[in-house]
């Protein structure tokens, strides 16, 4: 299943338990503090996400040790300031505008020319007409927890492939949530996607939500055609 935002995983050992344990925290708010009148705002995030998702930025994902990890980072500054000199016109701004999105330095809509980022989010506003918006608001939930529960799958599985005997001890040693790990885990099979897997920890949070529907309206908005489609 499409994510729908090419975004560059972190790597594998960046993050300290702290740091994941306070992005269960906001996770957790922004779930809560989620409205039918902040419809709007997520719609223009996930149209800010897809307009930029196709631009290259990173060839290389991820790193298990501290040494490969620095060494990553070198490499993914070196792949940037190519792109950025090799860029021309609304390619440079775009490549510009997915480096500050995707590290969380600044929206790149207060600092791109106004008529380049109507040319760059053009596609995903004319393909965003005619959603309902129950989808929207299920598809916003789930980019919610993403940033949580895709590096907690990779990690499991990285972990897994090494042998590691006790996972979920492991894992919480991280900094990760003892009910999501148990979630993750509870698979012989992997899961599918981190999507699969986010739309099965909302229902299992909430009630109210159902996988299936949830699943449903994230296709209706990023699937083949759609929203997230190029």
């Amino acid at each position: 299943m499409p994510s729908g935002v090419d975004q560059p995983a972190r790597p594998l050992g960046t993050e300290s338990a702290a740091d994941i344990r306070a992005l269960f925290v906001r996770c957790n708010r922004k779930q809560k503090e989620m409205k039918p009148a902040g419809l709007e705002e997520g719609r223009k995030f996930m149209i800010r996400h897809v307009s930029l998702g196709h631009i290259p930025l990173f060839s290389s994902t991820e790193s298990t040790t501290p040494t490969a990890v620095l060494i990553l980072q070198g490499r993914r500054y070196e792949e940037l300031i190519q792109r950025l000199r090799a860029a021309r016109g609304d390619d440079f701004w775009g490549c510009l505008a997915k480096f500050f999105l995707v590290e969380g330095i600044h929206d790149p809509e207060e600092f791109v020319p106004a008529d380049v980022w109507k040319r760059l989010t053009g596609e995903a506003e004319a393909r965003a007409k005619g959603f309902l918006q129950a989808d929207y608001y299920n598809a916003i939930q789930i980019r919610q927890w993403l940033p949580y529960l895709e590096p907690l799958l990779r990690k499991a599985k990285w972990l897994r492939s090494t042998g590691v005997r006790t996972l979920p001890s492991t894992l919480v040693g991280m900094g990760y949530d003892p009910d999501a790990i148990s979630l993750v885990l509870s698979k012989k099979v992997s899961w599918r996607s981190a999507v699969e897997l986010t739309c099965e920890w909302l229902a299992q949070k909430t009630p109210a939500y159902n996988a299936g529907r949830l699943r449903n309206s994230y296709t209706e908005i990023f699937g083949k055609g759609r929203l997230g489609s190029r």
